[in-house]
């Protein structure tokens, strides 16, 4: 069932936040591969956010846009009814509409706390993840994100919260199939804060080839912990100017080169599943928020500073 009202196609969105109107990112950069989002991002997309879950009956509902383009709270609460509600299905913005699945109950990330409080961050819908074993996962997808690692060109952008204290001591990753690990075929994006490791509020994306690195980008002191944030990530993993296989922005701030790896990406398919919240074997789970993913097979770095600027004018990260 669907709860609420749905949204039909606009051409401009007002969302309630300040009034502020926008164009949906995916009506000016359209190829996205995937897009999963608390914004409504195409136009023409007719779906629903997302299937959600009761934890005390495991009843399932569709929670679905309202008319300011993000997802309707007042279904959402009324769905919860006090309780616990986590998110089931996150539904893909793309044009072949790829979900994100969790069918696993204990491994959904919430969407109200045990009250039935919608779980925000700057008065948006903010799918929280626990840090143990909640994790999304693009079921089938070995080959479909190939792009990412074989050395054709990818450009990722998320909205993010890493950890829920300033000084986690964790590592976690927001999205990855290679299990974070050099003999597997895949990528890894992830924050850092490990004393062990001598890492701090590490921002790192690594690509292997299934016996080596052939892009670590690991730098230092460049993500402030419990705050939300858009990080954008731009790779291409076979660019003989080394420092160019990876290039990281956080919020609107200066490109950041570190890779010096030099092994040849592999054309293989990626070791595991695509995962949001977790490296694509499980680990490393997210403790954090995450309210928007769009991946593209492009190299967007002419384009990044836009891009950033439209999605920042819907979550005001910035100033």
């Amino acid at each position: 069932m669907i709860i609420g009202n749905s949204i039909s196609p606009l051409s401009t969105i007002i969302y309630a936040a300040g009034g502020i109107s926008y164009i949906p990112l995916l009506d000016t950069y359209a190829n996205s591969k995937s897009c999963w989002s608390v914004f409504k991002m195409r136009t023409t997309f007719t779906g629903s956010f997302g299937t959600m879950r009761l934890d005390a009956d495991d009843s399932t509902a569709l929670l679905p846009y309202n008319l300011q383009g993000t997802p309707d709270l007042d279904a959402l609460t009324l769905f919860a009814n006090g309780g616990l509600v986590t998110l089931k299905i996150w539904n893909g913005q793309d044009l072949a509409e790829t979900p994100l699945a969790q069918s696993v109950t204990g491994s959904q990330p919430s969407l109200t706390d045990g009250s039935g409080n919608p779980l925000l961050e700057n008065g948006i819908l903010a799918p929280d993840f626990d840090g143990i074993n909640d994790v999304m996962e693009v079921p089938s997808s070995q080959s479909t994100f190939r792009f990412m690692h074989d050395g054709d060109n990818s450009s990722t952008f998320t909205v993010a919260k890493f950890g829920n204290s300033l000084n986690p001591d964790q590592a976690y990753v927001f999205l990855g199939n290679n299990a974070g690990s050099s003999d597997k075929t895949g990528v890894t994006l992830s924050y850092n804060d490990r004393a062990s490791s001598s890492e701090s509020n590490a921002l790192n994306n690594v690509i292997s080839n299934g016996a080596a690195n052939a892009c670590f980008n690991k730098n230092n002191d460049v993500v402030t912990p419990n705050t939300q944030q858009i990080i954008s990530v731009l790779m291409d993993a076979d660019n003989s100017t080394l420092i160019d296989r990876s290039r990281v922005f956080v919020n609107d701030g200066s490109v950041i080169q570190s890779s010096t790896s030099s092994a040849t990406p592999s054309t293989s398919n990626a070791t595991h599943n695509l995962q949001v919240g977790a490296n694509g074997n499980g680990g490393n789970n997210l403790e954090g928020s995450i309210q928007e993913i769009t991946i593209f097979e492009d190299n967007y770095l002419t384009e990044q500073s836009d891009i950033v600027t439209q999605i920042n004018s819907r979550f005001n990260t910035f100033v």
